[in-house]
């Protein structure tokens, strides 16, 4: 169990794995140390380059429970939740911005938080998505991406990007499955069915 923020940079793709990491945000009172910027920030693990966050947990951390800003990353079977609102609002369970190289969002769990997701240029699949403002979000400022077989539940909105790929995902009881931007739904976009249970 770790009780604060892991860093995890590599220049060395494929190297670095931070395996079966528990990081518990509660307790803390982090506030940013640059004057004019007073924010209450605890990032989870932040990683870079080629890493690679596998089996682990965060969760009660503010502001962010996964950020990655370099790309070419593997996000993979994290539980991710109840990540706490900095003094702006703002919260998010993954974060993935910024670079030109894909990253791989999948098999997670993100629930309870502000954005279950809010990335550029990644892979999002077979995560599922609970309780959250919005389930996704981004834009395609560095490359589209594919949003699929993911499962969104109990979400205000579960889709708010543009310029995506989009298919085969299941949609339980969110408030609105997209926002009005532009995105390539492909048909087979699965609605949830009382019977299918």
């Amino acid at each position: 169990r770790w009780n604060g923020t892991v860093e995890g940079l590599s220049d060395k793709p494929d190297r670095l794995i931070l395996k079966n990491i528990r990081v518990d945000g509660n307790d803390w009172g982090c506030r940013a140390d640059s004057a004019g910027n007073p924010l209450k920030i605890l990032f989870g693990i932040n990683v870079g380059n080629g890493v690679t966050v596998i089996d682990s947990e965060i969760y009660a951390t503010t502001q962010v429970g996964i950020t990655n800003t370099s790309g070419n990353a593997l996000i993979k079977n994290n539980f991710i939740h109840d990540i706490k609102l900095n003094d702006s609002g703002w919260a998010v369970g993954i974060i993935s911005q910024g670079s030109q190289f894909k990253t791989i969002i999948e098999n997670n769990k993100i629930l309870n938080t502000m954005i279950g997701i809010s990335a550029t240029n990644v892979d999002i699949s077979n995560n599922e998505i609970i309780d959250n403002e919005v389930g996704i979000n981004g834009d395609t400022s560095f490359g589209p991406g594919i949003i699929s077989n993911n499962i969104f539940k109990n979400n205000k909105i579960a889709i708010d990007t543009s310029g995506r790929t989009i298919s085969n995902n299941e949609f339980i009881d969110n408030e609105s499955i997209s926002s009005d931007k532009g995105n390539n739904w492909i048909i087979d976009v699965k609605k949830f069915v009382p019977s299918e249970t």
